[in-house]
């Protein structure tokens, strides 16, 4: 299993945490039917991030395209130190902190990731929504409280920055939902529904 399948699984896990188990805390004295509810978020989570990453995503899905990219840990984890020692003579580098960024998080070193695309976010001084997301999205695997904090203001700033990034679309809706703004939450994944993703994802975002 690719290191990028394995971070979109503990980022839907960490999507269900963030709005399932809420949800069911909040509607529990509902019995069966808070029960339905988290369960269908639960199921319905995991295969809109993935088919969502599978659209949207730069990572080459096509099996040919992926054996001709480099393969095994040890030449991730060179690339990362080439990566880490350019920055180190060039920490001006906003592209090439979220580029680290990106690689922090698909060897699951979410700190490590916050840290970089932290520092792309303030390079750019806050103006650019890829480095914010980013940021978000490694404070919240790191934390998955960072939702309600840090994090959860990053996303709205993204979207307001681009009020048409599937990402941020996407978030926000997770975080209005936590905020039990159903109705936000509606006409952001509507808006992202309107984007024409894969059949699966419109279904369920609908």
């Amino acid at each position: 299993m690719s290191t990028f399948i394995v971070l979109a699984a503990l980022m839907a896990a960490a999507a269900i945490a963030i709005v399932a188990w809420p949800i069911f805390q909040s509607r529990k004295g509902e019995g069966s039917g808070a029960t339905g509810t988290a369960v269908v978020i639960a199921l319905a989570i995991p295969l809109a991030a993935f088919l969502l990453y599978q659209q949207w995503s730069n990572w080459p899905w096509d099996p040919a395209a992926r054996q001709a990219q480099p393969a095994g840990s040890h030449e991730m984890d060179a690339a990362i130190a080439a990566l880490e020692a350019r920055l180190a003579a060039n920490g001006e580098d906003a592209d090439g902190w979220m580029l680290l960024g990106r690689s922090h998080l698909v060897t699951n070193q979410f700190a490590k990731a916050a840290e970089a695309y932290k520092r792309a976010y303030e390079l750019t001084g806050g103006k650019n929504a890829e480095a914010m997301l980013g940021y978000a999205e490694a404070l919240v695997m790191a934390d998955e409280t960072a939702m309600s904090g840090e994090a959860g203001r990053l996303f709205e700033a993204a979207l307001q920055l681009e009020p048409q990034n599937p990402k941020a679309l996407w978030y926000a809706g997770l975080l209005a939902i936590r905020n039990n703004d159903a109705a936000t939450a509606r006409d952001r994944w509507a808006a992202l529904s309107a984007q024409n993703p894969p059949p699966e994802v419109k279904a369920i975002l609908d």
